[in-house]
């Protein structure tokens, strides 16, 4: 037995608790090693003076309970500090639970309707800005409700339509002045000449999102419902609206596409147009246009 061992069983081994082959080989090892000797010594003499020390008994009060929790009165009578419900008579608990019973009852009937009626005004407070929300999205759609949606390949940039035979130049918005930013530049300060194609290019995450925004805008320019090509195009990469307008048209346009364009964050915003969400510019046609009427093409790009 080592030294680690023999403390293990030193607990057992002073209680004399210790089996029997286990105390022989206890006691060989406190023969030959002088630290586990001297630590046994010094635990005998701390049971010894333990043993030694007179004991004082229990109170009489607490001989027969020593768990009790009652309590003397100066007059020497023991009371409960709480009295049991069940010990008071039963004509007392019957009156005071039957009164409790009919109280909570007429609580109950009095405060139903006002919780009704309170949770009621919520469902129709809710059901009103759903109503609300949900008539302002009508409005937008529901010019575009009944307009088809055409699907093909149209020829959406062609040579005729961005230059002319005179070599007039085309004319963008970054062709305007450098002080006037073509995003909240005035629509009175526009110019429309005749036989020109007015392009405007939204780039936006859903086109099918914007395109009934568009038709809601061309419908409250008072533009006829029976315009060819009011309902958009359906092309690879987006949805484009090619159509006759009045010149008179094109300010407005302008300024309700501006205000429906997504906007770029502030941090990925450049001076270059190439991060903007909005572009326009015009040229003149070589193709000969109906009197009074300008060509207006409108592309919504998936960004």
């Amino acid at each position: 037995m080592n030294c680690f061992e023999w403390q293990s069983n030193l607990s057992d081994y002073l209680d004399g608790t210790l089996a029997e082959d286990l105390r022989k080989k206890a006691e060989e090892h406190l023969a030959q090693c002088q630290t586990c000797r001297e630590r046994h010594d010094h635990f005998r003499i701390i049971l010894t003076s333990i043993a030694s020390q007179p004991r004082t008994g229990l109170p009489a009060g607490l001989r027969k309970s020593p768990l009790s929790t009652t309590l003397a009165r100066e007059s020497g009578v023991k009371f409960q500090r709480y009295l049991p419900w069940k010990q008071v008579p039963w004509y007392v608990r019957t009156t005071v639970e039957g009164t409790g019973i009919v109280l909570l009852i007429l609580l109950a009937i009095s405060t139903g309707p006002k919780l009704r009626v309170l949770y009621e005004k919520s469902i129709e407070r809710s059901v009103d800005e759903f109503n609300e929300t949900f008539t302002d999205v009508s409005n937008i759609t529901e010019a575009a409700a009944n307009l088809p949606l055409t699907r093909q390949n149209p020829q959406i940039s062609s040579e005729d339509d961005f230059s002319d035979d005179n070599g007039e130049e085309t004319v963008s918005e970054a062709d305007e002045d450098d002080s006037e930013s073509s995003e909240y530049l005035d629509s009175d300060d526009i110019q429309v000449g005749s036989s020109e194609i007015w392009r405007f290019n939204l780039k936006t995450d859903s086109p099918h999102e914007i395109r009934p925004k568009v038709v809601q805008i061309l419908t409250d320019l008072n533009i006829p419902r029976s315009t060819p090509g009011l309902g958009g195009i359906e092309a690879p990469g987006g949805i484009q609206f090619d159509l006759f307008v009045s010149p008179s048209v094109i300010p407005g346009l302008k300024r309700q596409l501006q205000k429906i364009a997504p906007r770029m964050p502030a941090e990925q915003s450049t001076k270059s147009h190439v991060g903007e969400t909005f572009a326009w510019y015009k040229n003149k046609s070589r193709r000969k246009l109906p009197p009074g009427k300008i060509r207006v093409v409108i592309w919504l790009s998936q960004m």
